[in-house]
């Protein structure tokens, strides 16, 4: 039978700072670019290619040689050829007073140094008039212009995103050094528990706590290296976890880590050698949040009402999960925001209410309780109300966290 020696309930910035000193180190990993958007880069990438890889024109137009041009008075040259994207330009060149058709895109010949575009020429019988001096340069992507052999193209420590990962494409990048996101396991208990694809009996319930995690996880890139699920059995943990030959760098499980008869979570993690770094923390919900430590894997055990798991993800574990893959800052978004409606702190815990966040005004929602869900799936974020006795009013200033669902 579980202990009722609970001991004191620590701070949730303690918990925090726990949590954030035990994550050291990360691995690095080679990935496509395709594959690492979101991951932090863990050196400079550097360019094997330039960009543009020739010089080419940025309009269409005409090919010419910029001392050919004049201003106010009457040009006319000759159009030799046409040049288009794709074509090979060997042995081409273009000669005093002749000039070549060319399209946005296309090679630049030699001997041309500037386009001038289509609108400002009149084309008749193979010639073209204008009355336009055109600089030298003129409405053409110089070559190298972007980026050169040898430059930086991304910065270590930088977040990769979709455009950085088109720049790598055309570079013909086709791999980056990133910090690898930790591989996380997932195990959730509960003997009413079923997978919410099965038809639940009478008495058992759909186990949405699976799901929440995946979900929240593939916010930031990360599938669970695996998913359990496990009656309240005592022996059934600590006989898998024995039975698990490379172990995750991170375990997050859901129930069984308050005070009941069959809550055997923490005596299982015990009974395999987890050191426990802290448990119970002044908070609504989330109160039995549980963590420990055994070799380089962490252990995060939450408890099992739905909204408590997601509270206590996206305060804790998303923080550790950014640390580990180098990415600032490692907490959620925090604003002052004005309350639109009424909302009850707790008497003695810290409360995440959650709540809607537009043009500066937070509004708490309906259904509070920790087993409710239906109000997250409506929050963007969550209202931070320390204790208090009496109800937070209309239009008082309140802190919040925004719920950003990127990871």
């Amino acid at each position: 039978m579980a202990s009722n020696k609970t001991g004191p309930l620590i701070s949730i910035q303690k918990a925090l700072e726990i949590i954030l000193k035990q994550v050291k180190g990360t691995r690095t990993r080679a990935l496509s670019p395709l594959d690492a958007v979101g991951c932090v880069l863990a050196e400079d990438v550097i360019s094997p290619d330039r960009l543009p890889r020739f010089s080419q024109s940025a309009m269409d137009g005409y090919a010419v040689r910029s001392e050919d041009t004049s201003e106010g008075k009457p040009v006319l040259l000759k159009v030799a050829f046409s040049v288009f994207p794709g074509d090979s330009i060997e042995n081409l060149y273009l000669k005093n007073n002749e000039a070549f058709e060319i399209t946005t895109g296309a090679p630049v010949p030699d001997g041309a140094d500037a386009v001038i575009i289509l609108e400002d020429v009149e084309k008749k019988n193979g010639t073209i008039e204008f009355r336009k001096k055109v600089k030298k340069g003129a409405n053409i992507r110089m070559e190298g212009d972007d980026i050169r052999i040898g430059d930086i193209a991304a910065k270590k420590d930088t977040v990769i995103i979709p455009a950085m990962v088109g720049l790598f494409g055309a570079l013909g990048i086709k791999s980056v050094n990133v910090l690898a996101p930790p591989e996380i396991g997932i195990i959730t208990t509960g003997s009413e528990l079923v997978s919410p694809e099965d038809e639940p009996g009478k008495y058992q319930i759909r186990d949405s706590n699976e799901w929440s995690l995946v979900a929240l996880l593939g916010t930031m890139g990360i599938k669970p290296v695996f998913t359990k699920r496990f009656t309240d059995t005592k022996g059934s943990i600590c006989n898998y976890l024995e039975s698990i030959s490379n172990m995750p760098d991170m375990f997050v499980l859901t129930g069984g880590v308050s005070v009941g008869s069959h809550d055997y979570v923490k005596e299982e993690l015990q009974s395999f050698g987890v050191e426990t770094l802290f448990w119970r923390v002044s908070q609504k919900p989330g109160k039995p949040f549980y963590a420990g430590v055994k070799d380089k894997t962490m252990f995060f055990g939450l408890p099992g009402n739905p909204a408590a798991v997601i509270v206590c993800f996206y305060i804790y574990i998303r923080s550790a999960i950014r640390k580990y893959m180098g990415k600032q800052p490692f907490t959620l978004h925090e604003i002052n925001a004005e309350l639109d409606s009424e909302a009850k702190p707790d008497k003695s815990r810290t409360s995440f209410i959650r709540a809607r966040y537009e043009n500066n005004r937070v509004a708490p929602l309906k259904g509070q309780d920790s087993h409710m869900l239906l109000s997250f799936s409506n929050a963007n974020a969550l209202i931070v109300l320390e204790p208090k006795d009496k109800p937070c009013k209309k239009g008082e200033q309140v802190r919040a966290y925004l719920l950003d669902n990127q990871g």
